[in-house]
């Protein structure tokens, strides 16, 4: 059975303290067995742009902050945008988790971003969601700085193409690592 979602994307500045709850209590509910208190605080210091919010009948029910930053990859400035998106377990399978990720992309994509980047599980042999959007896995460990700015390696990066297919294309097939250095966090 198919339930109705309203997607509501909404400018951080505009971002109401209650939807940052609700945001705050559905992502702890989603990814507290994959990611501990000590790695969010570390690593996932970054401040979002955006924030997609999906409701059913007055309920969040998956949602994603969106962010955007400007990289270099071997000495080509790079637009960067990511999301990081989240559905309520039980409703998972459902196309909602598409939904908001297309609405990051959307959004992202209206902001100027070259390339979407999304760092996901690497104990999955696939993420077809983020295939079916156009990410693809890169063949190296990417690299990122946390709050202390000292910078770690981490596997599982994907990338999609959204302004520019020729960058995407860079550092996909590139040589160098792809830094999302120097602002601190990952996504």
């Amino acid at each position: 059975m198919k339930i109705q979602v309203d997607i509501v994307v909404v400018e951080e500045d505009e971002v109401a303290p209650e939807q940052k709850d609700e945001m705050l209590q559905l992502q702890i509910a989603c990814f507290a067995d994959q990611v501990t208190a000590e790695e969010v605080e570390e690593d996932f210091n970054r401040p979002p742009v955006a924030r997609v919010l999906a409701y059913h009948k007055g309920a969040l029910i998956a949602c994603a902050e969106v962010f955007k930053r400007e990289v270099d990859y071997d000495e080509q400035a790079i637009i960067l945008g990511g999301f990081s998106p989240c559905t309520r377990e039980d409703l998972r399978g459902q196309g909602i988790g598409t939904l908001v990720c297309k609405a990051a992309m959307n959004y992202l994509e209206g902001q100027g971003c070259d390339i979407a980047f999304l760092s996901v599980d690497t104990e999955r042999e696939s993420h077809p969601l983020y295939e079916r959007l156009g990410f693809k896995m890169l063949s190296k460990p990417f690299i990122y700085a946390n709050i202390r700015g000292e910078r770690r390696e981490s596997e599982g990066g994907m990338i999609a193409p959204l302004c520019s297919q020729q960058l995407f294309e860079r550092v996909l097939r590139g040589n160098a690592q792809f830094a999302l250095t120097p602002e601190p966090g990952y996504w």
